[in-house]
């Protein structure tokens, strides 16, 4: 079962990052810098301004924000799970 979830946690971080990617190419594109040293904190601090920007540009809220919401999410899960896992008897 360890190898199940720490699969899935890693499943959860490659989405997490692709999402993350597919945010910051859209506020590059409208001219909002954002240092890529820097990722994983900028991104949190300006998911407000994607929804925002996606909101303007499509009328509706782009996927790569709720994308990257449920993969964070996932993370947590399966990270807790997997450690879990491990630490049990």
């Amino acid at each position: 079962m360890t190898r199940l979830y720490f699969a899935l946690f890693l499943a959860a971080a490659l989405a997490n990052f692709g999402c993350t990617v597919v945010i910051l190419r859209e506020l590059t594109r409208a001219d909002i810098a954002i240092s890529y040293f820097d990722l994983r904190t900028q991104i949190l601090k300006h998911l407000k301004t994607y929804k925002n920007l996606s909101r303007e540009r499509l009328g509706r809220v782009g996927g790569a924000y709720y994308g990257y919401i449920l993969t964070l999410g996932f993370l947590i899960i399966f990270g807790i799970l997997s450690l879990g896992s491990v630490l049990s008897p």
